[in-house]
């Protein structure tokens, strides 16, 4: 190994978690189905673990936390808001792990985030969910309408604020020719 000194940490949601009860039991676990599709995170809705990935995470992983739906998709908005990477919901698991508490950032540590193939409209209703989050948003521009119906095109730094920019429903045109803007932050 190259680090052998190296922890190696899995993560999974708690609604898809038969890998890491795989790992604790010694032995291949399956889940129902109907389960395992419960979660947002479609890149792990396995119900089973295969034979030769169970015995590479059997010698290679040292344990492998879980994380919810709702840190799943508070990873997903910090990444495309931060880091400006659109991740899909099982590429933003080890972030949900770090942002929980799940794992702790003891020393050098790295975090592996893949996966672009997010449905747009999941990577739309992130976003969207961030925004009705915050309260008392400010309008910065008069193009948008107070309680209009709003779709946010896209969130964006101006000016070192980070602010929605929303567009008409109807034809997805920029309102008024101008853009639509309220801060977020």
């Amino acid at each position: 190994a190259l680090c052998p000194g190296a922890r190696v940490i899995g993560v999974e949601p708690e609604l898809a978690a038969d890998a890491r009860q795989s790992l604790r039991e010694g032995r291949i676990v399956s889940w129902p189905a109907a389960d395992v599709t419960r979660t947002i995170c479609d890149g792990v809705r396995t119900q089973a673990l295969g034979e030769l990935t169970f015995a590479i995470i059997s010698a290679l992983v040292d344990e492998i936390v879980t994380v919810p739906e709702d840190a799943v998709l508070d990873a997903m908005r910090w990444l495309a808001l931060e880091a400006k990477l659109v991740v899909e919901p099982t590429g933003a698991l080890a972030l949900a792990a770090v942002q929980t508490g799940a794992v702790s950032l003891d020393g050098p540590t790295v975090l592996i985030v893949s996966g672009g193939n997010v449905d747009p409209a999941l990577a739309a209703e992130v976003l969207h969910r961030l925004c009705a989050r915050r309260q008392g948003p400010v309008v910065v521009d008069d193009h948008v309408p107070a309680g209009g119906d709003l779709v946010v095109e896209r969130v964006e730094r101006v000016h070192g604020r980070l602010v929605e920019v929303a567009v008409d429903p109807e034809d997805r045109q920029l309102l008024d020719g101008g853009v639509g803007q309220r801060v977020l932050e």
